[in-house]
């Protein structure tokens, strides 16, 4: 999978991920303190999935700016562990599915659960 990893994903879960034969381009080493709208508008122009701990913002960004969502958000709203047990859980979650795109999804102790993006206007459709 090609991935977008927001800042606040441990550096393991990037490294791991990777071995895992994933795709990532970590904003951490590539583009750090970039704001949230540049992550996003960086994981729609490369075709990314975005990986983050970040609700607030993305959800914010998705669903009341309505920014061009990327391909699909997974967003872990997990307890702060270990970056040993954070990494081993982002990876295990990301490696479980294949039908990430085209949702935003939230990963927590209850399980995963998706809302789908909305969807665009094509061009030269009125807002």
């Amino acid at each position: 999978m090609r991935l977008i990893v927001d800042e606040n994903i441990p550096s393991l879960a990037v490294d791991l991920l990777r071995r895992a034969g994933h795709d990532v381009l970590s904003i951490a080493e590539t583009a750090p303190s970039t704001p949230d709208t540049g992550v996003m508008h960086l994981a729609v122009r490369e075709s990314r999935i975005l990986v983050t701990r970040d609700k607030k913002d993305f959800g914010a960004l998705v669903y009341q700016e309505r920014l061009p969502p990327p391909v699909a958000v997974i967003l872990f709203r997990i307890p702060d562990t270990s970056a040993v047990g954070t990494s081993a859980f982002v990876l295990a979650t990301i490696g479980a599915r294949s039908d990430w795109d085209g949702t935003f999804w939230v990963v927590d102790e209850r399980g995963i659960r998706g809302r789908p993006l909305p969807s665009q206007p094509q061009s030269g459709q009125a807002l």
